[in-house]
């Protein structure tokens, strides 16, 4: 499970400060084994139960992930955006 240090904005920051933007491009596998790949559209929930809206490479719809389904270690920016940063 992933662990949230700093909520700021459209951004977080998680244990080893990977910060993961709203726009940024992420991958990472979830607890069945599933590969996501895409881009964090939204970032919701509270502090205990936050998710990742990702737009997944080659689609036309969005999925939703809560960080507790994401393997630990997996969670990559892939590609970060720099625009409008918190």
């Amino acid at each position: 499970m992933v662990t949230v240090v700093l909520n700021k904005f459209s951004s977080i920051i998680l244990d080893g400060n990977l910060r993961i933007n709203e726009d940024d491009t992420v991958s990472f596998v979830v607890d069945t084994g599933e590969i996501v790949s895409g881009m964090v559209t939204k970032i919701c929930g509270g502090k205990k139960d936050r998710k990742l809206q990702v737009l997944p490479e080659g689609e036309s719809h969005e999925e939703v992930w809560a960080l507790s389904q994401i393997k630990e270690g997996t969670l990559k920016v892939i590609r970060q955006n720099t625009e409008n940063v918190g």
